[in-house]
């Protein structure tokens, strides 16, 4: 992987956007002028170091971001294992000790495809991922939540923690939130002023949060995924006909029905451990929340599928421990085809296309929501708890 990540060096992907947005900041021009920049407004505070070393060298600033990407790719690996094993694990024991467990090399195996992307495409994914583990560790809860709210001012995907908390009345979780989004909203303000940031965040909502993304193939979110089901702009988009041809207002009605239904699904399954959370079930619905994340948001790329590692870990070191039935084992087989073995160099660039036109990847994460569901039973919560 480390020779990959030297042969991207000049892979702009993303990256570009980023040194893009931070330009514009420290031009004093628009930071919207780039067709790159779809985040909010503390995303260019965020990028201006980008820019400074990026001006500087071309390779010194990606090589830097490598190094913090790698570093949060094995903290995320790092986290997963300790939640799985209930203890402290060091770094150089991912390497010497747990390398050598099967359970472990299938888990690296199943979420390399994510991890190759978003090394490919320098991407910010593996950075907000680990932030979002953070929610795991409880022992210095506020301080965590602070960095998870700082990620939600910049990225918003990991907003959907808040209701997860409100839920769970993790009220010091919550607390910490507001304070890394007040934190942000105060960066922004020092650096705007008053006026300038209500400007840009009206714009950013207006013009990108709130507007019809596109339902090309390449954007693999459940939404997308419904357009491409149900309306007859797939046609010119994907030169693929529709199921039923539906009204926009009825699409959406649809999607947000069935991420309702999603919510409901968790809340009826486990209707007696919301209302006396342990800390295990606190945990296990972070992870549920996780991989709820590239399925409710509207804007999604392939490489934003770094949010399947944990589940994918979860289910693999719990099927090494009770072997699943033939139903299960179909399904996860089938969201790791979905997943990782739909990739170019397995199917080829045209059935990579195809298959994305189909869903394969809001479908892949779909299952992973299920199964984990599935995981926590009754016959099996006195092991897990």
């Amino acid at each position: 992987m480390l020779v990959y990540a030297l042969l991207c060096f000049k892979n702009n992907g993303d990256f570009v956007g980023y040194v893009d947005s931070g330009n514009l900041l420290l031009d004093g021009k628009n930071i919207y002028n780039s067709m790159f920049n779809t985040w909010p407004p503390a995303f260019s505070i965020l990028s201006v170091p980008f820019a400074i070393i990026n001006n500087i060298n071309f390779h010194l600033v990606r090589f830097l971001w490598m190094i913090v990407l790698f570093q949060c790719l094995l903290f995320s690996i790092k986290t997963m294992t300790e939640f799985l094993e209930q203890k402290p694990v060091t770094y150089r024991s991912l390497f010497s000790y747990y390398i050598k467990k099967p359970w472990f090399v299938l888990s690296l195996l199943f979420v390399c495809r994510a991890m190759m992307d978003n090394i490919m495409y320098m991407q910010i994914n593996l950075p907000m991922l680990a932030v979002a583990l953070l929610a795991l560790r409880e022992n210095k809860t506020i301080k965590n939540n602070v960095w998870i709210g700082i990620s939600i001012g910049s990225k918003v995907f990991n907003i959907f923690l808040i209701p997860l908390y409100v839920l769970l009345r993790k009220w010091k979780s919550l607390l910490g939130i507001f304070i890394g989004l007040l934190v942000v909203f105060v960066a922004v303000v020092l650096v705007f002023g008053i006026e300038q940031t209500l400007q840009l965040h009206r714009y950013w909502y207006d013009h990108i949060a709130s507007v019809k993304h596109g339902i090309h193939h390449r954007n693999q979110s459940l939404m997308a995924g419904f357009f491409r089901l149900f309306s007859e702009e797939n046609i010119l988009v994907n030169n693929q006909k529709p199921l039923i041809a539906l009204k926009d207002s009825y699409i959406k009605a649809a999607y947000y029905t069935f991420t309702l239904l999603l919510a409901l699904l968790y809340f009826s399954m486990f209707f007696r451990q919301i209302l006396k959370p342990t800390a295990r079930f606190y945990q296990f619905s972070v992870l549920v929340i996780i991989t709820a994340i590239p399925l409710l948001t509207p804007l999604v790329w392939k490489a934003n599928y770094i949010y399947a590692l944990p589940a994918v870990f979860y289910l693999i070191y719990h099927y090494h421990l009770h072997k699943p039935n033939t139903f299960k084992l179909f399904c996860f087989s089938f969201a790791m085809f979905c997943l990782t073995f739909s990739a170019e160099v397995i199917v080829s660039r045209a059935g990579m296309y195809w298959l994305e036109k189909q869903n394969v990847l809001p479908i892949g994460q779909l299952l992973l929501y299920f199964l984990l569901l599935m995981e926590y039973e009754p016959k099996r919560r006195a092991e897990i708890d």
